[in-house]
């Protein structure tokens, strides 16, 4: 909540890595997209954009989700 409210981003999301290490667990959302139970709740490290950061282990930031490549839910 404190990423969406001070630095005026759209949604923020917390995935964390689960204990085989091979998808990430969506536990925390805050702003635009709050619903833990989506479609993205659990994501293959390397697959959609989540994945690849997991898998990259750098940050992704975009000012345009509609045309950023990798981004699965394209009605946000």
């Amino acid at each position: 909540e404190a990423l969406v409210e001070h630095m005026e981003v759209a949604c923020a999301r917390i995935w964390l890595i689960n204990e085989p290490g091979d998808a990430l667990e969506l536990k925390a959302a805050a702003g635009a997209l709050t619903n833990l139970n989506c479609p993205q709740s659990r994501v293959p490290v390397g697959k959609f954009k989540a994945g690849l950061v997991a898998l990259e282990k750098a940050p992704h930031l975009t000012n345009d989700l509609a045309t950023d490549p990798g981004v699965a839910a394209e009605d946000w």
